[in-house]
């Protein structure tokens, strides 16, 4: 967690204790996240078990050992419903053919009635079965929809553990922007399992081929830019090369300028010189400040600067 320009010069702290200080804040906050982490998988997979078991109550259908939820659930509905619709059908169409067969053999009145009632005590119990049966086929659904919640929990808990730390000179838009992007590619083409608290990417088009999910961050040119903004210091340019000014900027960028570079010029104009409509300093938790930072940021990356 970064501190801010504020604290560190009410403090007067040097750069090596902001660095000791921010290096014992990402360590706190990374163990609080490991364990909540932990938490929500172990939450999602007793939700899913619990779903099993209630199918397991409901069908008396016992559950193989070692066997997936989802084939579970997909085989005990298709032997609930084998099990007790179709008995129960045999059973009608049998008292259909004796009912029948009595009336084209004349009988009475009083046997037909008897039979007739037997029909309709059998075609009853179909209905109660019919009926159970749609009780128990939402377990089908809760299921898809476990499963999927779960799925969505796993691979961003996932994610959220290898997720690199950008310093405060790399713009958020930026860096949320291409971290969703890397995440969506990943999503594509792996799948995303955790393994002894380890997040793994196993290759859709080859499961054998499986990489830990830290690994293909660190791969990620993209993603590596985005972490270097850290070993951005002082004003965040090079004294070596050439300034200048875009129109509509109100002060000097370095001609060329890097990401980093753009951001830290920005960011410090804004904390001099940024006012909100009341006429205060205006400071990053503002609202306006994203409105303002976005208004520089666009004139810098759309214009050239000029040497004066």
């Amino acid at each position: 967690m970064p501190l801010t320009t504020e604290f560190i010069e009410s403090q007067k702290l040097t750069p090596e204790q902001v660095t000791a200080i921010g290096e014992v804040f990402n360590n706190d906050i990374a163990e609080v996240k490991k364990t909540y982490d932990g938490k929500a998988n172990t939450d999602a997979e007793a939700i899913l078990e619990g779903a099993a078991k209630a199918v397991e109550t409901k069908t008396g259908i016992v559950r193989g050992k070692g066997q997936k939820v989802a084939d579970y659930i997909t085989l005990a509905g298709e032997k609930f419903v084998e099990g007790k619709l179709s008995s129960e059908t045999a059973k009608v169409a049998q008292k259909q053919k004796e009912y029948d067969k009595l009336i084209a053999d004349g009988a009475s009145d009083g046997a037909l009635k008897k039979k007739y009632d037997e029909l309709q005590a059998a075609h009853d119990d179909l209905q109660k079965k019919e009926a159970e049966f749609d009780r128990v086929k939402p377990f089908e659904d809760l299921y898809a929809n476990l499963s999927k919640e779960h799925l969505t929990l796993k691979q961003t808990t996932a994610f959220s553990m290898v997720k690199p730390a950008f310093p405060d000179t790399v713009n958020t838009y930026e860096a949320d922007a291409k971290w969703n992007a890397f995440v969506k590619d990943v999503q594509n083409s792996h799948d995303i399992e955790i393994v002894d608290g380890i997040p793994m990417a196993i290759s859709k088009e080859n499961k054998h081929k499986t990489v830990k999910l830290s690994d293909l961050v660190a791969k990620n040119a993209e993603i590596q830019a985005l972490t270097q903004g850290r070993a951005v210091k002082g004003t965040g340019a090079d004294p070596t090369k050439e300034m200048g000014r875009v129109k509509g900027v109100p002060f000097d960028v370095p001609v060329n300028a890097t990401g980093a570079e753009r951001q830290k010029a920005i960011t410090d104009y804004l904390l001099e010189h940024g006012t909100k409509a009341d006429g205060s300093k205006l400071r990053k938790i503002d609202k306006e400040w994203a409105a303002e930072f976005a208004k520089y940021n666009t004139l810098l990356l759309e214009g050239t600067p000029t040497t004066t």
